[in-house]
């Protein structure tokens, strides 16, 4: 006898998490079920894995449409921060990426997802920086400009 199941988990040779994948009875009932793998495929189950699986689409849709967004505000520009700094151009603390973040906001209105990761994390001196962000599978590429604090 076989039966339907909604897989929890990912299950090596049979499925992936959220199919819904016929197997048999005992081999549901003494390995699947009782470590969490899968569960009986009810209607209900399977109306909100639907549900989920739309729901996912969506977030991804709208992620990758702040990333198109952002690679077009931000590539190729600079973008200004000021930092307290010796007189040789070492910083006293380092630019991170929340700062980054913050200074993006502000001179291109862009709120970044917190996923968003900057290349390099952090900065330590004055000056013209190369930098990259990865942002749902999108590479953008600027400059970040460091000056001294009192100087703007």
């Amino acid at each position: 006898m076989t039966i339907s199941v909604y897989l929890l988990h990912d299950v090596a040779d049979l499925g992936r998490t959220g199919q819904v994948v016929t197997v048999r009875q005992a081999y549901a009932r003494n390995f699947l079920i009782p470590k969490g793998y899968a569960a009986v495929a009810t209607p209900a189950l399977i109306a909100k894995s639907k549900q989920a699986v739309i729901q996912a689409a969506a977030t991804r849709d709208h992620a990758a449409a702040v990333a198109q967004q952002a690679a077009a505000t931000l590539t190729g520009q600079t973008v200004r921060l000021a930092a307290r700094a010796n007189p040789q151009g070492k910083l006293f603390a380092a630019v991170k990426a929340e700062q980054v973040k913050m200074a993006i906001l502000a001179q291109h209105g862009l709120r970044l997802p917190p996923n968003t990761v900057l290349e390099p994390p952090q900065f330590k001196t004055l000056g013209d920086h190369p930098a990259r962000l990865t942002l749902a599978d999108h590479l953008i590429e600027f400059t970040i400009h460091l000056d001294h604090a009192n100087r703007q």
